[in-house]
């Protein structure tokens, strides 16, 4: 970094001299003057005029003077460069390329050769140009030296025979010793420039070394704003730690809070329970209380239900042989009806033959009368008479028969009336009996759901789904044994069911 800085310093000198060498170079030459001047307010360059070069000379010499030590050298050197600063851009004009200034300068020489020679002072390089510039300028004023010596040279050779000749040779003298005058004053302002360049180079030496002074202050500070930082952070770390505590404490702070609310909670609800546990076995007393009542009821219910079965069944013997006696009674007046009817029909026929007969007797006996009548006209009465009184008497034996059959018929049909209500009879027992057993299939019915609604209640009782859980395992045990009777008593009750249903259908 070192190095860097003083390449800039170098640099930034190097600039600064070129300035100045630009400013001498290019200056504007039409004045009539030689040298560089720095007017006040305006006023003519001649008249209170101070050469650049004798400004910049007393101020490189002032600070050559000067011993600096510490920050007061640097603030008045930075000073000094600001003003001479100042000064060449005040002093700076309109500048041309320098081939063009050469060229000027040469038809000054070639037109007067005594331009050189200002009314102030010769021309005197500034002590701030590089050796290198002096020394082309010297080169330039050599070969310009060369070139007036040739030509006087030559004018002596021209004009040896003119007048003026002593005069001229005069001029040349003098003008070649201002001339080595003023190579001399080049050589010792080279000298000058030579010992500027090496205060120059103290200069960036102490420049050099008041940076490094500065770069070894800035990285102790920097050093200890990285310790500060450093500590900081540490500061920031341990007050985070501390924040980071404090948040785990008051979470362990509400998490015990939570807790002795959530023990408190338990504790509530653990009393709770032990209220419920007493609650509980009370309640599984009654239960079981109400158990063995059930039991005991149970117990009457089937016992109940035996009479009942026996009294069904005794009821159910005496019905049935009361209805197999109807049916045979039934069936005897069916055949008998059967057979009165065959009778009937039989006797019915035998009559129609026998009316037929005595009908078709009749007609013949009565076409034989009228044959008789209307042939034998005359015969006698007593003739007529006994067949009046066959006629008469066949007459009364067709109305014997005639009364006969109509009695037989009349007796036919009190008969059937008789069997028909006997029919009614025994129809209206028939649905007497469907409706008792309808009422007893009924009251059934509603046993068997009292009893099943029983069993349902035991099962829960039973299999614990009820409020409390029975877990006396002989009490499982006689309610296995009660819902085991009670499921055989129901299938009797179904088996009961069929038969009466189909002694029912077979009385149909």
């Amino acid at each position: 970094m070192t190095s860097e800085r003083e390449q800039g310093a170098h640099s930034g000198l190097e600039a600064v001299i070129q300035k100045l060498e630009e400013s001498l170079l290019h200056s504007d030459g039409c004045s009539g003057q030689s040298s560089l001047t720095l007017g006040a307010d305006g006023q003519e360059s001649g008249v209170t005029a101070t050469p650049v070069s004798t400004c910049i000379r007393q101020i490189i010499t002032r600070n050559l003077a000067e011993q600096p030590a510490g920050e007061s050298s640097e603030v008045s050197g930075l000073e000094e460069s600001r003003a001479l600063r100042e000064q060449l851009s005040s002093s700076q004009m309109d500048r041309d390329q320098p081939r063009v200034k050469q060229a000027s300068l040469t038809d000054r020489v070639d037109s007067d050769p005594l331009c050189l020679q200002g009314p102030a002072s010769p021309f005197i390089a500034p002590p701030w140009l590089p050796l290198r510039v002096v020394a082309a300028v010297l080169g330039k004023i050599v070969k310009l030296d060369q070139m007036l010596m040739l030509r006087s040279a030559v004018d002596s050779d021209q004009d040896s025979v003119s007048a003026d000749s002593v005069l001229i040779k005069n001029k040349e003298r003098a003008y070649s010793q201002k001339l080595q005058a003023y190579q001399e004053a080049q050589l010792r302002q080279v000298e000058l420039v030579q010992k500027l360049q090496i205060k120059v180079l103290q200069y960036k030496k102490r420049c050099a070394e008041l940076e490094g002074h500065v770069l070894k202050k800035t990285s102790e500070s920097e050093n200890m704003r990285l310790l500060l930082q450093g500590h900081l952070d540490s500061a920031q770390c341990q007050q985070q730690t501390e924040q980071d505590l404090n948040t785990t404490i008051q979470k362990k702070c509400a998490q015990l809070e939570e807790e002795q609310q959530r023990w408190a909670s338990v504790s509530q609800v653990n009393y709770m329970l032990r209220e419920q546990l007493d609650q509980a076995g009370t309640v599984n007393q009654g239960l079981t209380e109400s158990l063995w009542k059930a039991r005991e009821d149970v117990d009457l219910s089937d016992l109940r239900l035996r009479r009942e079965q026996e009294t069904c069944a005794s009821r159910l013997s005496r019905e049935q042989a009361r209805v197999r006696a109807l049916w045979r009674q039934a069936a005897s007046l069916r055949s008998t009806f059967n057979q009165l009817r065959t009778f009937t029909d039989r006797t019915l026929s035998d009559m129609r033959g026998e009316c037929g007969t005595a009908s078709r007797q009749l007609h013949v006996a009565c076409m034989n009368l009228e044959a008789r009548v209307t042939q034998e006209s005359t015969s006698s009465g007593v003739e007529m008479s006994a067949l009046e009184s066959q006629l008469k008497d066949k007459l009364k034996e067709a109305m014997q028969l005639q009364g006969r059959w109509d009695t037989e018929k009349v007796k036919l049909n009190s008969k059937i009336l008789e069997l028909t209500d006997t029919v009614k009879h025994l129809r209206s027992q028939n649905s007497e009996k469907d409706s008792s057993l309808s009422t007893m299939q009924i009251s059934l019915d509603r046993m068997t759901q009292a009893l099943q609604k029983m069993l349902f209640h035991v099962h829960q009782v039973g299999d614990g789904s009820g409020p409390e859980n029975v877990s006396s395992s002989p009490v499982r045990n006689i309610l296995m044994a009660v819902q085991n009777g009670l499921s055989e008593h129901q299938n009797q009750t179904q088996v009961q069911q069929k038969q009466l249903l189909f002694t029912a259908l077979s009385l149909l």
